[in-house]
């Protein structure tokens, strides 16, 4: 069995795992309930999985996760689980900006690089490849068209098939 419900889990804010909930955020919140209220070691776990919902208590279930195994187990376990699901809200902003970007006019080719380079520096959770990509979908047509992905590997290869090809 995963976790007894009990009288005091109702207390803990529930976590389902599901996309921009941040797990770090909810065990922090969590564990200081547990101290502050002196639970003991022992009861930390159950208490921890009888506030999960939804597809985190899936994820508890399919993984045959028991009340009786150490709490810091089950956080690593979380953590290495759901860690990801999380953004920063200042990374949503960095994306919707980048999303945006356009290049309009070939005379605001410089600018257009130099804001698209200060937004995909800041980002974390886009891969090399997938800024690559994006970089070249906001191109014209005719510079869009010399992209190879195999060949321009880096910005700096990038910025110079633009330039050549502008």
């Amino acid at each position: 069995m995963i976790a007894e419900r009990c009288d005091n889990c109702s207390r803990l804010r529930p976590f389902s795992g599901s996309f921009g909930e941040s797990v770090e955020a909810w065990l922090f919140t969590e564990e200081n309930f547990m101290i502050g209220n002196r639970y003991p070691e022992s009861a930390k776990s159950a208490m921890t999985l009888a506030a999960l919902t939804g597809d985190a208590l899936l994820w508890a279930f399919r993984k045959n996760l028991q009340s009786t195994m150490p709490f810091d187990e089950l956080k690593a376990a979380l953590l290495q689980e759901f860690k990801e699901m999380y953004v920063e809200p200042s990374e949503l902003v960095i994306s919707s900006q980048l999303r945006n970007l356009r290049l309009t006019n070939k005379a605001d080719l410089h600018q257009f690089l130099t804001k698209f380079v200060s937004l995909a520096r800041r980002q974390t959770f886009l891969s090399k490849g997938a800024i690559m990509y994006d970089l070249f979908a906001k191109l014209p047509a005719p510079m869009r068209d010399f992209y190879v992905p195999s060949q321009h590997t880096t910005l700096g290869d990038a910025f110079k098939l633009i330039f050549d090809t502008a």
